[in-house]
């Protein structure tokens, strides 16, 4: 009795954030497996969204700028540089490893439903080899583009203790916010959309 107290008193613990650097590739919620969804390419991430805001010529705020880092896209296509990147807009750094990153993809999906095309959502695959990676977005149906982070280049820079973790871009391309640990609601998201970014 005192363990089965123990193991649900420390479950919401294990979705704060991995800490790894690598593992198995996590199953589908509930055992259920969906149709599997092509992986999106990642064209035209680094044109504005139309009806964006204009960015100001001198930011403004606690923003800071992305990593001057080029990264794949696990869809195909050019490489993306994080700095040609413009908001608003939500980046998600997860991997197939990681099962918070699992427990918070149902929520982020919902949100990203809720704000259409409002808001561009980007993945970033830390620490993942490509096929697990792929495989992770297909099997889980993702509708939003990933780009490749094969050596955890973006963890220095950004200060990422392990996945998952989420940035708030804004739309002169710097990060408003970030928010450490799994999301539990898809409220929480739209709650730190228009927070952040202004946006609802």
């Amino acid at each position: 009795m005192r363990r089965a107290l123990a193991a649900a008193l420390s479950a919401p613990l294990l979705l704060a954030a991995c800490g790894g650097d690598g593992g198995t590739a996590a199953s589908g919620p509930g055992g259920a497996r969906g149709a599997d969804a092509p992986v999106l390419t990642c064209q035209g991430l680094d044109s504005p969204l139309p009806g964006a805001a204009q960015p100001s010529p001198r930011p403004s705020g606690n923003t800071t700028a992305l990593p001057n880092l080029t990264l794949d896209c696990l869809g195909g296509g050019d490489p993306v540089g994080l700095r040609t990147l413009r908001g608003p807009m939500v980046i998600n750094v997860w991997a197939s490893w990681c099962k918070p990153c699992l427990a918070e993809l149902p929520y982020l999906t919902e949100a990203h439903a809720e704000l259409g095309e409002r808001v561009r959502f980007l993945g970033v695959a830390v620490q993942d080899a490509d096929t697990p990676s792929r495989e992770w977005l297909s099997y889980h149906g993702v509708p939003w583009p990933s780009l490749a982070d094969r050596k955890g280049s973006v963890r220095g820079p950004l200060r990422i203790p392990g996945p998952p973790v989420t940035l708030f871009v804004n739309s002169a391309g710097r990060i408003a916010a970030v928010h450490y640990g799994a999301f539990t609601s898809a409220r929480a998201v739209r709650d730190a959309v228009a927070e952040h970014l202004q946006v609802s």
